[in-house]
C-alpha cells in the first residue's frame, strides 16, 4: 500500500515537472535562453522514456516528422563528406534529437497548454527587454543580436496568437483574447524595435494571424479596422519618433533604389547592398558544386579569396555566411542540403491545412506563422543556423507535431 502510494506521488510530481519544463522552454528563451535547449533535451528524454519505458504507451511519429529526419540526416550525411568539423553538426542534431518530444505529447498527462502559456510570457519578456534598453537595431551579442531576437519575439508573437483555443479556466474569454493580442502586437513591437530587416518582412502575416481572435472578441469589421489602426499607429508613433527605426528603414530603401539605378558607388555601405554582392558571390559558388555543395569551410575560403581578389570589400572578409538561408544551404550543403532544409518548411505548411481540416487553431496558426517567419527571415538572413532561435523554432514546430497526432487520436477514439 505505501510501495503504491509512493508510486502515485512520484508520478504526480514528474507530470508536474514535465509541464514546468514545456512552460520554461518559450518562457526562458529571452531571460535565460542558456536554460532552453538542456530543458528541450530533458523533455526528448522522457519522451523516449515514455516511449520504451516499463509503463511505455503505443506513440506514434507522423510522415510530418520524417521531414525533421530527413533534414538532420541528410545535413549530418553532406558535412561528414565534407568533412567539416564538428561545430557544423549543432544544426542536424538539435533536429534528431528532440524529435522525441513528439513521443512525449502524445501522453494524455502531458499539458500542452503550458507550452502555449509559456510563449505568452516569453513575449511579453521580450516586449520588455526591447522597450527597457531601447534596442534600435546595435549588434548586440547573443540573443540579444537583433536578428536572432528579432526571430525569437516572432516565433512568441505567434505561439501566443495560437494560445487562443488554451484559455486558463478562471479568466473570462475576452480578458484573455485582449491578453494574447496585445501581447502577441507588443512581440511585433520587439521585433521593429531590434531594427532587423529580414524580421519586419513577417510583421503583416503575423498580424493578420491576429484577426480570428479579434473575431472571437465579436468585434464588427469596422470595429476590428479601428482596433487595427489604432494599434498600428501606436506602434508606428514609438518606432518613428522614439528610436532610430525609420532612419534605418529610409537608408535601405534608399541603397535599394540607388542599386536598381546601377549605382555602383554603394554596394559597400549599409547593409542591403553587402548583401547583394553576397548573393551574387553565392550563385558563383553554387555554379561549382550544386549537388553537395562546397562545405562550411568551402564558403569561408570562396569569401576570403574574394577579398583578395577584390570581389568584395575586405570589411566584410569575416563574414561566414551569404545572409541567406537558401542561398548558404545550397552553397555550403548542395542541392540535397536544400531540398532537406525546404522540406521542413514544406512539412509545416502541409500540416498547417490539415490542422485546419480537422479544425485544430492551435497547430493551424502555429504552423502557418513559423513557416512565414522563417521565410521571411530566410530571405536576408540564415535562420535555422542561429542559436537560441533554432531551439526555439524546433520546439514549436515538434509541438505542432504532436499536437495534432494527439488530437486526431482523440478524435477517433472519441468517433
Amino acid at each position: 500500500m505505501m510501495s503504491q502510494t509512493f508510486q502515485v506521488a512520484v508520478s504526480i510530481y514528474f507530470w508536474r515537472a514535465i509541464a514546468l519544463m514545456i512552460f520554461l522552454v518559450p518562457a526562458s528563451s529571452i531571460l535565460a535562453p542558456m536554460l532552453t535547449l538542456p530543458l528541450f533535451l530533458l523533455l526528448s528524454i522522457a519522451g523516449v522514456f515514455c516511449r520504451f519505458g516499463p509503463t511505455s504507451l503505443p506513440c506514434r511519429m507522423p510522415a510530418s516528422a520524417a521531414a525533421m529526419l530527413i533534414f538532420g540526416v541528410a545535413t549530418i550525411a553532406v558535412n561528414y563528406y565534407h568533412g567539416v568539423n564538428w561545430g557544423t553538426y549543432h544544426v542536424p542534431l538539435t533536429a534528431i534529437l528532440t524529435l522525441p518530444f513528439v513521443w512525449l505529447l502524445q501522453h494524455q498527462k502531458v499539458q500542452i497548454k503550458f507550452a502555449y502559456w509559456g510563449g505568452v510570457f516569453g513575449v511579453l519578456s521580450a516586449t520588455y527587454v526591447a522597450l527597457k534598453t531601447g534596442m534600435t537595431g546595435g549588434r548586440a551579442g547573443g540573443h540579444l543580436n537583433p536578428i536572432i531576437f528579432a526571430g525569437l519575439a516572432l516565433i512568441l508573437s505567434v505561439a501566443t496568437l495560437a494560445a487562443e483555443r488554451y484559455r486558463p479556466r478562471r479568466l473570462p474569454e475576452k480578458v484573455w483574447l485582449s491578453l494574447i493580442i496585445l501581447s502577441a502586437f507588443g512581440g511585433l513591437l520587439a521585433c521593429l524595435l531590434s531594427g532587423s530587416k529580414a524580421a519586419i518582412v513577417a510583421i503583416p502575416f503575423i498580424a493578420y494571424l491576429a484577426l480570428p481572435a479579434l473575431r472571437r472578441l465579436y468585434l464588427s469589421a469596422p470595429e476590428m479596422f479601428f482596433v487595427l489602426v489604432l494599434a498600428g499607429t501606436a506602434v508606428v508613433f514609438y518606432w518613428g519618433f522614439l528610436t532610430s527605426g525609420p532612419d534605418r528603414l529610409l537608408d535601405a530603401v534608399y541603397r535599394l533604389i540607388q542599386i536598381a539605378m546601377g549605382d555602383k558607388g554603394l554596394v559597400h555601405d549599409g547593409s542591403i547592398a553587402p548583401r547583394r554582392e553576397f548573393w551574387v558571390l553565392g550563385i558563383e559558388l553554387i555554379k561549382e558544386s550544386p549537388i553537395l555543395g562546397t562545405g562550411r569551410t568551402g564558403l569561408i575560403e570562396f569569401i576570403k579569396n574574394a577579398v583578395q581578389t577584390g570581389q568584395l570589400n575586405p570589411t566584410y572578409g569575416w563574414v561566414r555566411t551569404l545572409h541567406s538561408e537558401f542561398l548558404d544551404v545550397w552553397a555550403v550543403n548542395g542541392l540535397i542540403g536544400l531540398i532537406a532544409t525546404v522540406s521542413i518548411y514544406g512539412a509545416l505548411l502541409y500540416q498547417g491545412f490539415d490542422s485546419k481540416l480537422v479544425k485544430l487553431s492551435s497547430v493551424t496558426l502555429l504552423c502557418f506563422g513559423l513557416f512565414w517567419v522563417m521565410i521571411s527571415m530566410g530571405l536576408g538572413e540564415v535562420a535555422i543556423t542561429l542559436k537560441h532561435f533554432r531551439t526555439l523554432f524546433f520546439f514549436y514546430a515538434m509541438l505542432s507535431i504532436g499536437e495534432l497526432v494527439r488530437f486526431k487520436a482523440n478524435s477517433h477514439h472519441l468517433n
